[in-house]
């Protein structure tokens, strides 16, 4: 189904709308996740972003949800 396009800019100006830049402030994470390089900087942004949640199907995000809970 194709929706038309001003349907589809008003919902990606919505989506936009939600979202807020973080700065980045902490040095470290409570727990290292299995890939570091990769996964560390969405713990740091999640922290200093104060958010309720992180959601992600990462395995290496997925398994600290019981170190961190």
């Amino acid at each position: 189904m194709r929706h038309p396009i001003e349907r589809t800019l008003k919902m990606i100006t919505y989506i936009m709308g939600s979202f807020a830049a973080v700065e980045i402030r902490s040095k470290a994470v409570p727990v290292s996740p299995s890939d570091p390089d990769d996964d560390e900087v969405f713990i740091l942004c999640a922290i200093d972003g104060e958010a309720d949640y992180l959601v992600s199907e990462d395995h290496s995000l997925v398994d600290l949800k019981s170190s961190v809970l």
